[in-house]
């Protein structure tokens, strides 16, 4: 418990860091993410090294060009998962679930990080929206779990993760509004990001039950990978993918959300 402490202050004080810089550090900090994401998922799945650098060297390629190119980015998307088919081809990876699961890879990775590189860029304060986005889940993510280990008694997903309860989840709902509505005030009065009030409240509810079935999602392929995390490279934590997998679906449906509801990209 000590180590995944000193661990959780380390993650907070590089974050508040990469907030006080900017976004020049965020999106290094992003892609270098991405690519330790998609070794420890690549490995998993049984991707060998080769393999491995190809699917990350086309992930930095695609984020590269949908940064520069977005309107392009849905036929770059798929010329990539073209070519990652073509590899294994080519390589006699003749198994066709590792090419499907390399696609996931990029979709579940990938994409959704390029989704939030494409905020911060292209947003006035987008930053402080990926910030916001990204305190939703965790703010579920811990409520859910002190108030599931005291009061949870109906299993949310039994076959997936156990120990997740229907009441863990419901608290940790109520817990992502309230942080929705304290960091609707905090932008406000230091006028970080101008957005309306029911629409914290929207994307904390919807960011946070996002954020649940990006955890569950994650849960799922450990569960049919045997494994506990992806990887040990953050003491007491696990891989990265361990500590972002819940922030990946969030990204995606507020991307979603700031692109056709309130139609800043």
């Amino acid at each position: 418990m000590k180590q995944r402490n000193i661990s959780s202050a380390v993650l907070i004080a590089l974050l508040f860091v990469v907030l006080y810089i900017g976004k020049n550090a965020f999106i290094p900090l992003a892609v270098l993410a991405d690519i330790l994401c998609l070794v420890e998922y690549l490995r998993i799945i049984g991707t060998d090294n080769k393999g491995i650098a190809f699917i990350c060297l086309l992930s930095l390629v695609f984020m590269g060009l949908s940064l520069y190119f977005s309107e392009y980015a849905i036929s770059i998307f798929a010329f990539a998962v073209v070519l990652i088919f073509a590899f294994n081809i080519l390589c006699n990876n003749i198994d066709a679930n590792l090419s499907v699961y390399q696609v996931f890879a990029m979709i579940y990775i990938t994409l959704f990080i390029s989704f939030a590189l494409r905020i911060i860029t292209n947003v006035d304060g987008g930053i402080y929206y990926i910030y916001f986005v990204m305190a939703m889940p965790i703010a579920c993510d811990s409520f859910a779990y002190l108030f599931g280990i005291k009061f949870g008694k109906h299993r949310l997903s039994p076959k997936i993760s156990p120990k997740k309860s229907i009441e863990g989840s419901i608290a940790g709902e109520v817990c992502s509004v309230i942080a929705a509505v304290i960091l609707y005030f905090l932008y406000s009065k230091f006028n970080l990001f101008n957005m309306e009030f029911y629409h914290f409240v929207i994307l904390g509810i919807i960011c946070s039950v996002a954020g649940q079935f990006g955890d569950l999602t994650a849960s799922m392929v450990k569960r049919k990978f045997k494994i506990k995390d992806f990887s040990h490279i953050i003491p007491g934590h696990g891989g990265v993918l361990d500590r972002i997998d819940s922030t990946l679906f969030a990204v995606a449906v507020s991307y979603m959300y700031i692109d056709i509801i309130l139609k800043l990209i």
